[in-house]
């Protein structure tokens, strides 16, 4: 654990001051198109969540790097063996049928159907799961 006061970067972090709020890690993975586009533009523009990457599809970032991963249009299967080899956070919002339909995934892992993909079903989903932290 390093000790307290700023980072690398001089900045000082909410580990370091309580009074800061803490910014949900976003990890986007093959956000393209269009649909990658809405769901890209919809997530930088909530407050207390930061994009920490963007990553094409077919790659997925390192497990600690994010707190939740939207993954765009994933083979779902990869999906639940991905979250079975990192054995932990983060979950993982899976926009699928062209952005028709959004689930999110857990360690368990556990799928939950979020229905029509929207703005709303994409802020709310990330809201729940930060909330759950």
């Amino acid at each position: 654990m390093r000790p307290p006061g700023p980072d690398l970067t001089g900045e000082v972090t909410p580990d370091d001051d309580p009074t800061l709020e803490r910014r949900l890690r976003v990890a986007l993975v093959g956000c393209t198109g269009l649909l990658g586009d809405i769901i890209e533009r919809t997530v930088a523009e909530q407050s207390g969540i930061e994009v920490v990457g963007d990553f094409p599809a077919g790659a997925v970032p390192a497990a600690h790097s994010a707190d939740l991963v939207v993954w765009n249009d994933p083979d779902e299967g990869e999906v639940a063996a991905w979250l079975l080899a990192v054995r932990r956070e983060p979950r993982v919002l899976a926009a699928v049928g062209d952005g028709r339909e959004a689930a999110l995934w857990e360690l368990t892992p556990h799928r939950t159907l979020l229905g029509e993909l929207s703005r709303t079903t994409l802020v709310h989903a990330i809201s729940e799961t930060a909330s759950a932290e």
